[in-house]
């Protein structure tokens, strides 16, 4: 029977049952929760009858502050669901190993995760190529999507952020002109010298606020007006009681394509309005929104643009899915648990996964509501693929990029170039 020991290392109580040896030099500096938790594994790791982790007791010590005892907390929730609710059986293995992959700390077994729950669907390492063009194809609708939601949501802070910049000049102007009436009531020397700089202060408070003041009334003079037009055109009037909401889930994406497509002569007026509003949105927001509106301003202004993105990021999803298949393997095979870029890996590795669970879903999910067998989902993903070859086709013999249908470019029964 073992002995029971105290110890402190880094702040941590490594209080267990067994012996082991702590002389590991003190730590000084701050450290992730993964070092933490490989530390202990490391103490452990002799030990088959040893389970360490860290308590949410924790000493924080500063350089010149007195020892602090935190404890961290998680809120609750008063009501829990499944997860699996309303999503099919064949997809619950794929579901539960993605869940698992976001918890895990440690990035490579994540990315084993990750990868499990992308061959639960019942794909394998022969099937990169195949799940490389459907998370390709797949990514089109999601781009856009992102490039509406980052032009939009960008430009309503930037005009939250002003109007609230101006308003939060009150407050300190009503500090500052109190503090200058109980100095105007001294009667020595340093009290006027203190009410001369005072209205000096004040003087500069009141020109900051005009200015803010001015900057918020113009940007809204430009933006509310753009707004109003996304709303209308975009949203069938938006939320009626929140005329800033741009939120997108009445957002037709085939309208916000439309907006975003080279002009042509046949281009209907309200387009063409809308296109002018999400250029001054993007605009004022500037930064990533105007970039990523640019990006596809440019990728849709001919076919062979959008076929090099399409090749660009069927191989970008290829090379990651074959990175994550050797990630696996070394891990599984030789213990190797650190790897070049192992943290990125992890994040690709969870958002490819999310992103087959997604079009997977959501086709079930139309297939359910239809009265239509589900399908398997592999069979899915090499549907989801012959639609990627399908739509290079179109592009190639095609003039323009208008005909392109995104909103369904990855649901069941549907045409990735012929609106209905």
């Amino acid at each position: 029977m073992g002995v029971r020991e105290d110890a402190r290392f880094g702040g941590i109580d490594l209080t267990s049952w067994g012996k082991f040896d702590l002389r590991t030099p003190t730590l000084r500096s701050p450290m992730h929760p993964r070092e933490l938790t490989e530390t202990l594994d490391q103490y452990a790791a002799g030990q088959r009858l040893l389970e360490l982790d860290l308590s949410p007791l924790s000493v924080v010590i500063g350089p010149t502050n007195r020892p602090l005892l935190t404890e961290s907390r998680v809120s609750g929730a008063k009501t829990a669901r499944p997860l699996t609710s309303g999503w099919s059986a064949s997809l619950r293995s794929a579901l539960r190993m993605a869940n698992l992959a976001g918890r895990m700390d440690a990035p490579v077994a994540s990315v084993t995760l990750a990868w499990s729950a992308i061959e639960s669907a019942g794909v394998a390492a022969a099937d990169f190529e195949t799940i490389g063009k459907a998370c390709a194809l797949h990514s089109v609708r999601q781009q856009l999507l992102s490039v509406y939601k980052s032009v939009t949501d960008s430009a309503n802070s930037q005009l939250r952020h002003a109007r609230w910049h101006a308003d939060g000049f009150a407050a300190i102007l009503a500090k500052a002109e109190r503090s200058l009436a109980a100095a105007n009531l001294g009667t020595t020397a340093a009290a006027h010298e203190a009410a001369s700089r005072l209205r000096d202060s004040l003087a500069g408070i009141r020109r900051r606020q005009a200015e803010a003041r001015a900057h918020a009334a113009q940007l809204e003079k430009a933006l509310v007006p753009a707004i109003d037009v996304v709303r209308q055109n975009l949203l069938q009037g938006g939320d009626r009681d929140n005329p800033f909401n741009m939120s997108s889930w009445k957002l037709d994406l085939n309208d916000f394509l439309d907006a975003v497509l080279p002009r042509r002569a046949s281009t209907p007026p309200a387009v063409q309005q809308t296109s002018d509003a999400l250029t001054v949105l993007a605009d004022a927001a500037g930064g990533l929104a105007r970039e990523q509106l640019t990006a596809w301003q440019h990728r849709l202004a001919a076919p062979s643009a959008l076929i090099d993105f399409l090749k660009d990021q069927q191989e970008l999803f290829h090379g990651l899915l074959a990175w994550m298949y050797a990630s696996r393997n070394l891990a599984i095979h030789t213990g190797e648990f650190a790897l070049p870029a192992d943290i990125l890996t992890a994040h690709a590795g969870r958002g490819i996964a999310d992103l087959i669970l997604e079009f997977v879903g959501h086709w079930h999910q139309d297939q359910r509501g239809r009265g239509v067998p589900e399908d398997e989902p592999r069979n899915i993903v090499i549907k989801v693929a012959g639609r990627h070859d399908e739509l290079i086709r179109h592009l190639r013999g095609a003039t323009s990029c208008h005909p392109l249908n995104v909103a369904t470019i990855s649901a069941p029964d549907c045409d990735c170039w012929h609106r209905t």
